[in-house]
């Protein structure tokens, strides 16, 4: 069953998804970072939740190039609704393999009064998924957000004038913009046509401007000091975080609060808690909504 939390990041999610059908741009990204960060109160205290919540980030994220789940939504029933069954789905395939943790999983949906599915209203979501879903122009929505969202940076550094704290809180913002500014560069990678790389280099003064570089080595493989480099370079794994839950596995934006914890412990000596992490990002997002209407 839901508890107070679920229900409350459901709310929160659905609405803004709602929102993402009708946005463009920096919105989209905006929209789909506050989005992935509520999952894990949308599955907290359910059975699986862990896999649950990878499964979520994975389809907001597809490794696979795939399109994300919410550039398919329509907004035709809640957002909720197909997130929840297409997690469902994901793990059921998964478990599929194993018929002893498959008893764990027909549990787990035996219990879940709220959107039980049967095999036929599975198959009949995934027909909904290929007839209602319109392609998506990446090229534009790339450049649409290099357009849009580089330029308020520009206004970023006068944001902490006569602010108390102003140090602290321009250096929190810096970290965000640099792990939005990766995320955009490898959705930019994924539709590298000469159009894109020329708006990219256009604004790569500005970007390396702004971005920590230090905290893009944290994250990166590699050094990376153009554009291109960022783009191709891939992200650390899990565990050099000393992230527990799949390891071996790459992060993702918006990265988890150990990402941050430890480059403050690595490049500045400084203990930093998640509830902090958690306050200066929904600073910075404010921030960035301010902009986006």
């Amino acid at each position: 069953m839901m508890n107070d939390r679920n229900k409350s990041a459901e709310e929160r999610i659905n609405a803004w998804a709602l929102e993402y059908v009708k946005a463009s741009g920096v919105q989209k990204v905006n929209l789909k970072m506050q989005i992935s960060e509520k999952i894990s109160d949308l599955f907290s205290g359910q059975q699986k939740e862990e896999e649950q919540y990878e499964a979520a980030i994975d389809l907001i994220y597809p490794p696979d190039e795939k399109k994300s789940i919410l550039e398919k939504y329509d907004g035709s029933k809640p957002f909720s609704y197909y997130l929840k069954t297409a997690v469902k789905n994901r793990i059921l395939d998964h478990l599929r393999k194993s018929s002893r943790e498959l008893l764990i999983l027909n549990e787990m949906v035996k219990n879940e009064n709220d959107n039980e599915d049967t095999e036929q209203e599975r198959a009949d979501l995934q027909k909904d998924y290929s007839n209602m879903y319109e392609k998506v122009d990446h090229t534009q929505e790339i450049i649409s957000i290099l357009t849009v969202f580089l330029p308020l940076i520009s206004q970023y550094d006068t944001h902490f004038n006569g602010r108390k704290n102003n140090r602290s809180a321009q250096r929190y913002y810096q970290l965000f913009y640099t792990e939005r500014i990766t995320a955009i560069c490898k959705e930019a990678s994924a539709v590298m046509t000469p159009q894109v790389y020329h708006e990219l280099k256009n604004q790569e003064m500005m970007i390396f401007k702004s971005v920590n570089i230090d905290f893009a080595d944290h994250v990166l493989e590699e050094k990376s000091r153009t554009i291109k480099e960022i783009s191709e370079t891939k992200y650390k794994k899990n565990e050099y975080f000393g992230i527990q839950q799949s390891p071996k596995e790459r992060i993702k934006a918006p990265f988890k609060a150990n990402v941050y914890k430890t480059y403050f412990e690595y490049f500045e000596n400084v203990t930093v808690t998640d509830a902090t992490i958690s306050q200066r990002r929904k600073d910075f997002d404010s921030y960035i909504r301010k902009f986006m209407h």
